[in-house]
C-alpha cells in the first residue's frame, strides 16, 4: 500500500501555494520597473538573510556537506533548472504580461510534471492524463489569446516564456526530491538561492548588459524586491522543499494549484487587474485541469 502523505507536508504545500501566488503578483509588478534578471537575482540573494533567521528560529542545523558527494549532481541540477533557467524565463515573462495571467499560467506545471515523469521515470501516461494535458494547453491558449484564433501567431511572448519556465520547474522536482533524502529543506533552499542568485546576477551583467550600480533602486522598487524575496524565495521555497521531502511530488504539485486564488484576489484589489470572459474561462480550465492532472498523476 502506498505511503500516506504526511499532514504536515500537505499543510506546507498549501502554505507554499499561498506564498507563491501572492509573490507572483508582486514580482510581476516589480519586473516592470527593475530588469527581470536583476530583480530575481536580488530577491534570491536577499532571501539568505530571511532563511538564516528562520534556521535560528527553528533551530535547524545548516549542514551544506549533505548537498554534495552522491547528492552533488542533484544539487547542481536543482540550481540550474529551478533557480537559474526557470527564473530567467519566469521573471522575464512576468515583465511582459499581466500579473493575473502570470499566476494562472503557472498552472501548466502539473502537465509538465506528468510528461517528464513519463519520459524520465517511465511512468505510465494514460489516455485520460493525455486528455487533461490537452485541456491545460487549451486553457493556456484561451488565457493568452482571449479566444482570438487569428492572434495565435502573435501570442504574447511573456506567456510563452512563463510556460517554458514551467518545464524547468517541473524537471527540478526529480533531482531535488533525491537531494532531500539526505539534506534538510532549509539547507537546500538557502544554498540554491544564494548560488543561483549570484549566477543570475553575473548572467545579468555579462549577457543582458545590466549594471546594478547604475540603476536607481528607489524605496518602492526595493520594497517589491524584499517582499518577493520573503514570500517566494524564502518562505515559499522553504515550504515547497519541506513538503516535497515528506510528500509525493504529484500531491505537492496538486496543492500548489491553489496559488492562483490568493494571486487573483491580490491582483484585483491592488492592481485592478481583471480578465476578459474568454480569459476567465481559460483560467478556470487551467485551474481545474491542473488540479485534476496532478491528482491523476
Amino acid at each position: 500500500m502506498p505511503k500516506k502523505p504526511s499532514k504536515t507536508g500537505l499543510y506546507l504545500a498549501i502554505l507554499a501555494s499561498v506564498f507563491i501566488g501572492s509573490s507572483t503578483i508582486v514580482a510581476a509588478q516589480g519586473t516592470k520597473q527593475i530588469p527581470p534578471v536583476l530583480f530575481a537575482a536580488l530577491a534570491f540573494i536577499a532571501s539568505a538573510v530571511f532563511l538564516f533567521i528562520l534556521s535560528l528560529i527553528l533551530k535547524e542545523r545548516l549542514d551544506f556537506s549533505r548537498l554534495f558527494g552522491k547528492q552533488t549532481n542533484g544539487t547542481l541540477q536543482t540550481i540550474w533548472s529551478r533557480t537559474v533557467i526557470a527564473n530567467i524565463l519566469l521573471y522575464t515573462g512576468f515583465s511582459m504580461t499581466s500579473a493575473v495571467k502570470a499566476v494562472f499560467l503557472m498552472g501548466l506545471e502539473p502537465a509538465f510534471v506528468a510528461i517528464l515523469g513519463f519520459i524520465i521515470l517511465k511512468e505510465r501516461l494514460s489516455l485520460k492524463q493525455a486528455g487533461l494535458i490537452f485541456l491545460l494547453f487549451l486553457g493556456a491558449f484561451l488565457l493568452s489569446t482571449n479566444a482570438d484564433i487569428a492572434s495565435f501567431k502573435n501570442a504574447q511572448l511573456g506567456d510563452i516564456l512563463i510556460a517554458g519556465a514551467m518545464i524547468f520547474t517541473a524537471y527540478s522536482y526529480f533531482p531535488s526530491k533525491k537531494v532531500l533524502e539526505k539534506a534538510n529543506p532549509l539547507t537546500l533552499t538557502l544554498f540554491s538561492n544564494v548560488v543561483g542568485g549570484i549566477l543570475l546576477l553575473l548572467l545579468g551583467i555579462l549577457l543582458f548588459n545590466i549594471a546594478p550600480v547604475s540603476l536607481s533602486l528607489n524605496a518602492e522598487n526595493l520594497s517589491l524586491v524584499i517582499i518577493s524575496s520573503l514570500l517566494f524565495s524564502a518562505l515559499g521555497l522553504f515550504c515547497f522543499f519541506t513538503a516535497l521531502k515528506t510528500t509525493r511530488p504529484w500531491v505537492v504539485s496538486s496543492l500548489l494549484q491553489i496559488a492562483p486564488v490568493p494571486g487573483a484576489i491580490i491582483a484585483f484589489l491592488w492592481l485592478n487587474d481583471i480578465l476578459a470572459p474568454a480569459q476567465l474561462l481559460g483560467a478556470a480550465i487551467l485551474l481545474a485541469g491542473s488540479f485534476l492532472i496532478a491528482r491523476e498523476h
